[in-house]
């Protein structure tokens, strides 16, 4: 039993007898464990907040303004340049004309663009043969896959007509086009 000296000193409650001194210290030793396991819950759940918070920071994402497919972050210029000035705007963004490497893209590109005009304006893609005709190659250097040439295209009726534009005829599909034409364009860039 402990008396009331003892209670003085250690803080712990007065118990009359060994049997409520015993309950006291097992109420006591429930509570440390109880705070222990909430301080353990506590951490784990700031530990898991942190993890969430570090893998969403470290996770790379599109810079504002821009969508994101596959990895690869695109946006529509709605402003009438010619292709090597289309260009030339792209890359003061940090980007190039869009390469297309998927129908997924190609139709989401399309997709995009057509939610903000409600249409589907012809627009340059990257795409060009222009060091070597019939020899296509996209300006961020990417390997040239053909996926959505109109029909009879690229055509070269016209020397100079060595850049690739996209939503062409009612199908919208790509056509080679003259390169000192105006169009809005897309602009992409890899994550």
């Amino acid at each position: 039993m402990i008396s009331p000296v003892q209670h003085l000193r250690t803080g712990r409650p007065q118990a009359d007898t060994e049997e409520e001194e015993d309950k006291i210290i097992l109420q006591q030793s429930s509570t440390i464990i109880s705070t222990t396991n909430m301080q353990t819950v506590s951490l784990l759940f700031c530990i898991m907040i942190a993890v969430a918070t570090a893998d969403d920071a470290a996770a790379p994402s599109c810079r504002s303004r821009w969508f994101s497919v596959d990895g690869r972050c695109f946006q529509y210029v709605p402003r009438a340049l010619s292709w090597s000035d289309a260009e030339r705007n792209c890359q003061s963004l940090n980007a190039h004309l869009a390469s297309v490497h998927s129908m997924k893209e190609y139709i989401a590109i399309q997709t995009y663009i057509n939610t903000l005009t409600l249409s589907n304006p012809e627009a340059w893609l990257g795409g060009t043969d222009c060091q070597e005709k019939d020899t296509w190659l996209w300006t961020d250097g990417s390997d040239f896959s053909a996926l959505n040439w109109c029909p009879g295209n690229p055509e070269d009726l016209v020397p100079s007509q060595s850049c690739l534009q996209m939503n062409s005829k009612e199908a919208n599909c790509w056509a080679d086009q003259l390169c000192n034409f105006t169009r809005p364009s897309v602009c992409a860039y890899s994550l």
